[in-house]
């Protein structure tokens, strides 16, 4: 479930270059790459020290608008601003609420695969087309001959995720967000000679780590950092997670990736931001976990923010504790879909922020049952807050300060700029329009009524002539009405 590296066994890592054949063809191939990297390197740097001068200016305003911000078109990616404030919404598909995963382009010309966005990981890797594990067919393939700007690196690699695990050797080539200006040159990426059977079900065929250069194995540069630094942008990511929705869990399409920046269209209230609590990872402190009333954890706590993984993770003691503090609200030791209204809010503190999931929101619908969005890890005094909170809050990773943060804020149920909410806006003022048609019609049909009456004096005059008759009544011996 979630995406830790693991090192490789060093009988892996003797591994020789030579017999690869992904391994350098010439040493003018090899020197080139140092240099490339080398290039990268400097490049980075530069940028690293312009987003610090620009967080020093705007560090005492703790709101997204120093971010940049915009609303997406409803397109696989779309670029907003200009300069160093430009953002770009890259569209992510959400998988029966377990996975999301969005595309990413790579080599010249790109070749398109589908990759889990994982803010868990900092290693980009995909599949190549030489791996001839079963859990690579089917999936899209990187062929390293049909990229003009393909380098080859050397290294051999291994990534191990809670899901599987792969292995293969690093390769350098451009890489593309999949949207103008977001893209960087010379990125190492793991291509994968070898799959787990584990990933052979997953509906992605590779990840990117959307973490820090001190996380990646093999020293390498995170994708997005190395966008960043290349092409000077805020190095300032945000997630929208939207569920599925509808009695038969549709996706509408709408979760985002924003890079650059956020969008005020997908949450409400303000972002609150927390410092990171661990250098080079993505993780928050919290001090309390609170089911309805009762205090299940109190402890002071780190929690990996992980967007590659499904559910909360936390030590088994205090996800038991969880559970059975739900199960004594709905009386049994089984979730029913219909108990919801009966199930207790859970409340995470981060910081002294109060951060409250309701029972639709960490209770998870898997194949026509529901489940609780909780799982026991072996790890004491570890938690990971995976897709089931994210759904619930929308997430900013700044990495532009000295301390890195994180903010959190209200996630809307379904973000303003979605083509299903533009319908029921669409719905409301033409509903609105008609009820104040229909007011002006009743009222003038009454005004012209009224005009068109004979006055009082008027009518009783023409009564006294016979200018109107008497009602007949109906005679009460015959029970008939009078003839004639």
């Amino acid at each position: 479930v979630a995406a830790v590296a693991a090192a490789a066994p060093s009988s892996v890592l003797t591994a020789s270059a030579e017999t690869s054949p992904l391994a350098p063809s010439t040493a003018a191939e090899s020197a080139a790459t140092e240099s490339a990297a080398a290039e990268s390197a400097a490049t980075e740097s530069v940028a690293a020290e312009s987003a610090a001068t620009e967080n020093a200016a705007t560090e005492s305003v703790a709101t997204d608008a120093t971010l940049g911000a915009g609303g997406p078109p409803l397109a696989a990616t779309a670029t907003t601003a200009v300069g160093a404030n430009r953002s770009a919404h890259v569209v992510i598909t959400n998988f029966r609420d377990d996975t999301y995963w969005g595309t990413f382009g790579i080599g010249s010309p790109l070749q398109i695969f589908r990759v889990l966005f994982d803010t868990g990981s900092a290693n980009l890797f995909v599949p190549s087309n030489r791996c001839d594990s079963p859990s690579c067919r089917g999936k899209n393939t990187y062929d390293y001959a049909q990229s003009s700007t393909y380098r080859p690196a050397g290294d051999y690699f291994f990534l191990g995720y809670g899901s599987g695990n792969v292995s293969g050797y690093l390769s350098t080539d451009t890489a593309s967000f999949l949207a103008p200006g977001f893209d960087a040159k010379g990125v190492t990426f793991g291509e994968a000679l070898y799959m787990s059977d584990e990933l052979a079900e997953v509906p992605f065929d590779g990840i990117c780590g959307m973490g820090f250069k001190a996380e990646a194995e093999d020293d390498v540069v995170p994708p997005f950092v190395a966008v960043a630094a290349q092409q000077r942008l805020n190095p300032v990511f945000s997630l929208y997670m939207a569920p599925l929705v509808g009695p038969y869990l549709r996706d509408e399409g709408v979760s985002q990736l924003v890079l650059g920046g956020v969008d005020d269209g997908l949450y409400y209230s303000s972002i609150r931001y927390h410092p990171t609590s661990e250098p080079g990872f993505w993780k928050l402190g919290f001090s309390k976990l609170v089911v309805g009333g009762r205090d299940i954890y109190t402890a002071r706590a780190q929690a990996l923010v992980d967007s590659g993984a499904s559910f909360i993770v936390g030590p088994a003691n205090e996800v038991h504790a969880v559970t059975e503090a739900i199960f004594d609200y709905v009386g049994r030791d089984v979730i029913n879909c219909n108990q919801l209204n009966v199930m207790p809010n859970i409340t995470f503190t981060i910081g002294s922020v109060p951060y409250t999931l309701r029972p639709n929101q960490y209770v998870v619908y898997q194949q026509d049952e529901c489940v609780l969005g909780f799982q026991a890890s072996v790890e004491a005094g570890e938690w990971i807050l995976g897709t089931v909170f994210l759904r619930a809050f929308y997430s900013v990773y700044d990495m532009s300060g000295a301390t890195p943060r994180i903010g959190l804020a209200p996630a809307f149920a379904e973000p303003y700029s979605s083509p299903h909410r533009t319908v029921v806006i669409i719905i409301g003022v033409a509903v609105g329009v008609l009820v104040v048609i229909g007011a002006l019609a009743l009222i003038y049909y009454r005004y012209k009524r009224v005009s068109r009456e004979p006055a009082t004096e008027e009518r009783d005059t023409l009564i006294i002539n016979g200018g109107m008759s008497p009602r007949r009544t109906p005679s009460r011996v015959t029970g008939n009405p009078r003839r004639g």
